[in-house]
């Protein structure tokens, strides 16, 4: 369905270009892209309910802008959104299973869970300090 943009100019592709660049590197970007990636994993409205874009927001301010995982100062350009029980092992989109971590602490979560992680961690850790990496 198009867009009629002489009843709606605030919705030209120029339009949207300005309020993208203006909002660029806040966290209410990273919240609206983090809930588009959601809702479209959800399929939409079929699959229940999801995480709100302001829910969203309430949980980087509540998390300190700082990783769940790590601790980690977070920059909004650069966190992803995590689940903590894994979509895969029957996680849901909801508030309760999401928290905002470093794109490296996700990416080494995988599709595990927090618990899983830190044992991985752990493991890590215990390595480097055995090798004198540390």
């Amino acid at each position: 369905m198009a867009t009629n943009w002489n009843k709606y100019p605030s919705q030209t592709p120029e339009a949207a270009k300005v309020w993208r660049t203006a909002r660029r590197g806040t966290i209410e970007a990273a919240a609206t892209r983090s809930w588009s990636r959601l809702w479209r994993k959800a399929g939409g409205k079929k699959r229940g309910p999801i995480a709100t874009g302001a829910e969203l927001v309430a949980l980087w301010y509540a998390q300190g802008a700082r990783c769940a995982l790590t601790n980690v100062r977070l920059e909004p350009d650069h966190a992803h959104l995590d689940h903590k029980i894994p979509r895969s092992k029957g996680g849901v989109h909801t508030i309760d299973n999401l928290q905002w971590v470093h794109p490296a602490a996700n990416l080494a979560k995988g599709a595990g869970t927090d618990e899983e992680f830190y044992v991985w961690l752990d493991a890590v850790l215990v390595q480097r300090e055995l090798r004198g990496l540390l």
